[in-house]
């Protein structure tokens, strides 16, 4: 068993997570199990053994796999403070080998799997809701990098940095489906026939939420305005403090995104790093909690664009794209124009 804050896990024989228990309750409704087949049915999966590595003061690592006729299968989990669990699953052929399909599936109890939300900034967009009534598959997508299902007491959610490997034509490389005792999400990775002469591996990160109990003040966690961070905030160069037009005042809301660089938006990385410290300490002399806002570029015509790396990092992409809309605007380009390139709609 692996515990973190309000969360613990279970690793099957397989290496793959077999249990994981959220805010109290179990959210899988079985083991995550790989699904493979040569021939349109289901190969059968022999389990081999669990092995716990000797790991350090922030991380602990597993090894496991599996075998099928003509293939063996090695994961490597890696458990983190955070309470993720970074999986390499490596699916290696004896000899040549045709698969139809490949995929991994994550079952869910239904009730801990009402809600949904997805997000692929700067891609295809995101989305959340709840998933429509009845059985079957109720959500399909090409890859995105982020999707998490649950409710409004626990959930999971599953990232990936990569589609590396997986077959990317077509809008159902993941998908979630309601069965009679499962919601399953299943990364779709081999879709149409494949032939394997050399091992293949896929990878992907897992994590329970809530990651920490909620504070006892949390609904008072409001953004901070905009023009709130100008005034308090920002351009402590060109006007420094004291600001006597601030005297008895205080910033409205309890989180403050910071950023510098404004002329175009935001930037990574400060222009003035002492200018930038100084925003920091008076934002924490107010109380606040902060983040940074980071700006984004478009990428090269016809270049790759990666996926976050973490799922923390999808919501540092997101004001990315919206700082890229802004930048787009502020060039004068129509606005169908500027959302498409911002991924704010799919093209056509």
């Amino acid at each position: 068993m692996l515990h973190c804050s309000r969360r613990s896990y279970r690793l099957g024989r397989y290496g793959l997570l077999a249990g994981a228990v959220a805010a109290g309750e179990e959210l899988l409704a079985g083991p995550v199990r790989v699904v493979a087949s040569d021939t349109g049915e289901p190969l059968a999966v022999t389990q081999g053994a669990l092995e716990v590595l000797p790991g350090g003061d922030t991380t602990a690592t597993a090894t496991g796999g599996a075998s099928t006729p003509g293939m063996t299968v090695g994961t490597e989990v890696t458990a983190r403070y955070d309470g993720t669990l970074w999986t390499r699953l490596e699916i290696a052929p004896e000899d040549r080998m045709e698969l139809e399909v490949l995929r991994i599936e994550v079952p869910l109890r239904p009730e801990h799997a009402p809600y949904f939300e997805w997000a692929a900034p700067a891609r295809v967009g995101s989305g959340y809701g709840a998933l429509p009534e009845g059985e079957g598959v109720l959500w399909s997508e090409e890859f995105v990098p982020m999707i998490w299902l649950g409710s409004d007491r626990r959930g999971l959610v599953w990232y990936a940095e990569s589609d590396q490997n997986w077959d990317i034509e077509g809008d159902d490389a993941l998908t979630i489906e309601r069965r009679p005792d499962e919601t399953v999400l299943s990364m779709n990775v081999i879709r149409q026939p494949r032939t394997l002469t050399e091992p293949l591996a896929i990878e992907f990160g897992l994590q329970a939420t809530p990651v920490r109990p909620l504070a006892a003040d949390w609904r008072s966690y409001q953004w901070v305005p905009s023009a709130d961070i100008t005034r308090f905030f920002l351009h402590l160069r060109d006007d420094p403090y004291p600001r006597p037009q601030l005297e008895g005042l205080e910033p409205r809301g309890k989180v403050c995104y910071l950023y510098t660089h404004h002329r175009h938006f935001t930037n990574t990385m400060p222009r003035d790093p002492g200018e930038f410290r100084e925003m920091i300490e008076r934002m924490k002399g107010f109380g606040l909690l902060g983040t940074a806002l980071h700006g984004g570029a478009l990428p090269a015509r016809g270049a790759r664009r990666r996926a976050p790396a973490r799922v923390g990092d999808a919501h540092a992409a997101l004001g990315a794209r919206v700082g890229l809309r802004d930048t787009l605007r502020h060039r004068g380009l129509p606005e169908r124009a500027v959302r498409r390139l911002a991924g704010m709609v799919r093209p056509p």
